[in-house]
């Protein structure tokens, strides 16, 4: 009897609607995950805050898809155990005519031992990274040069540049 119990990316992968290309495993157990964050704000003048967070993730039995080669078929498995440690600083200050800058920093510690074959999601994380926010009030749609992300929400445009800093450790 067929197991029609199917994962999303089973289902709706975009390369793979066939399932030919992909196997979910039926051993594969479900992933856990326990998170905590605690923060502060500190206003060091009246128009600049300092914000701090520091966060911790505990992953066990993450799934991913794995090959030996290029030729062979994916297929689930629970991975390994990942611990993620980190924090974030940022600074904002308002600009002129209500809109808001702000720059930021996220440092992570991950802790988890390598995959030995070809991974679908590759689970590696930056261990740092730099961003730059500005909130501007909404004036019309805009044209923005390719790697520059934006969303309007509440009246506003949210401009973001996002820089990487290192590579992933394996």
């Amino acid at each position: 009897m067929q197991d029609l119990r199917r994962s999303a990316t089973d289902a709706h992968h975009p390369d793979d609607r066939s399932g030919r290309e992909h196997l979910a495993r039926a051993d594969v157990g479900p992933e856990h995950s326990w998170s905590g964050e605690g923060g502060a704000e500190l206003f060091l003048s009246r128009d600049v805050v300092l914000h701090a967070t520091v966060f911790h993730r505990a992953d066990s039995n993450v799934i991913d898809w794995l090959r030996p080669d290029t030729t062979a078929r994916w297929q689930t498995y629970n991975v390994r155990d990942v611990d993620t440690t980190g924090f974030e600083l940022s600074v904002t200050r308002p600009l002129a005519r209500g809109g808001l800058l702000t720059a930021g920093y996220t440092g992570l510690d991950v802790s988890a031992p390598a995959v030995t074959q070809l991974s679908k999601y590759a689970l590696d994380y930056v261990p740092r990274s730099f961003t730059t926010a500005v909130v501007l009030p909404r004036f019309g749609p805009v044209r923005v040069a390719r790697g520059l992300n934006i969303a309007a929400f509440a009246g506003c445009l949210l401009v973001t540049l996002h820089k990487a800093n290192g590579g992933a450790r394996r």
